[in-house]
């Protein structure tokens, strides 16, 4: 069976803070909930935000970004180049992936391959959320031979432009971010132990975002079914997760957060960021990773996330030698 590693990950975030700006019954609300933690950053330029509360996401150009999905794209993946300290030649194929794009073709693989100056095969595996765990299973579908020495996975989406911050719970939860990881079937950082995501196309508009207009989030729907799936997905795995595991879970709610880690019980530290960052989408992993990585009980990670489509997923990471 082949083993991928990953072997270095970069993370980006556009500067705009949303809690800096004037958005009215918004701003307020923001603060009452926390806003002075929560990190909510935005691809939108602050004036326009501030003029039109993005009530018509498609009603300008694209003058109204600070940032785009292939800007914050390409800084992840320098981010993780550097990392590793491996140079743009050495990569094989980026796969990317983004629910947010501000043009359907080309897609924001080859938009970053050419910010990155290269001309290698790069296309789309969009998953919502999952992107960086699908593009795994894609590669471990393949021969060995077959898979490049490096693999860069872009997953980049800003969620902010697709929502409209005069009403809805979406304005309180999301923000923008981009996650770039280096995969390898040579040694890395990282020994990619366990990969699996989950789909639930009957409920998928319930987590979505409209071609021309906003992203649509029902807590009460997608909150349980991540619950559920979380509980269900650790459950098969349990036999491969060490008992020093950190679990990350960075989607639910307190409560919600609260039931799942009582259902798998056991001696691992749970880790949560989802008040301080919001929801990352695609991003989570190189959040997760960013923070956490550092943590000395951390000998194995496993990274809970979902997203848009109604999708959930598991990757368990153990720490290869330095």
């Amino acid at each position: 069976m082949t083993q991928l590693y990953l072997s270095s990950f970069g993370f980006a975030q556009p500067e705009t803070r949303l809690r800096s700006l004037s958005l009215g019954e918004f701003s307020s609300l923001l603060e009452e909930q926390g806003g002075a933690t929560r990190d909510l950053r935005t691809a939108l330029a602050p004036s326009y935000l501030e003029e039109t509360f993005n009530e018509d996401p498609f009603q300008r150009g694209e003058e109204i970004f600070q940032e785009t999905p292939t800007s914050l794209g390409e800084r992840s993946a320098r981010a993780a180049l550097e990392g590793a300290k491996v140079s743009t030649e050495d990569l094989g194929l980026i796969l990317g992936a983004s629910s947010t794009p501000l043009q359907t073709t080309p897609v924001e693989a080859q938009r970053i391959g050419k910010q990155l100056g290269v001309k290698i095969p790069a296309y789309e595996i969009n998953a919502g959320g999952t992107d960086l765990l699908l593009h795994i299973e894609n590669l471990l579908s393949w021969k060995r031979d077959r898979i490049p020495a490096y693999t860069l996975s872009v997953s980049s989406n800003i969620p902010t432009s697709r929502i409209h911050y005069k009403k809805g719970s979406e304005r309180f939860r999301f923000s923008d971010a981009a996650g770039a990881f280096l995969l390898s079937p040579e040694k890395g950082r990282y020994r990619i132990e366990h990969v699996q995501s989950e789909f639930s196309p009957a409920e998928a508009q319930q987590f979505s975002v409209e071609l021309y207009g906003h992203l649509r989030y029902e807590e009460n729907v997608v909150g349980a079914f991540l619950q559920d799936r979380f509980s269900a997905v650790l459950g098969t795995v349990r036999s491969q997760i060490s008992e020093r595991a950190v679990i990350i879970e960075s989607n639910l709610e307190p409560s919600r957060h609260e039931r799942l880690q009582e259902s798998f019980s056991g001696s691992y530290q749970w880790r949560r960021f989802l008040s301080q960052t919001g929801d990352l989408l695609g991003a989570t992993p190189a959040a997760a990773l960013s923070l956490f990585e550092s943590d000395e009980e951390a000998e194995q990670i496993v990274i809970l996330t979902g997203g848009i489509g109604l999708v959930a997923g598991v990757l368990i990471l153990t720490r290869e030698g330095e």
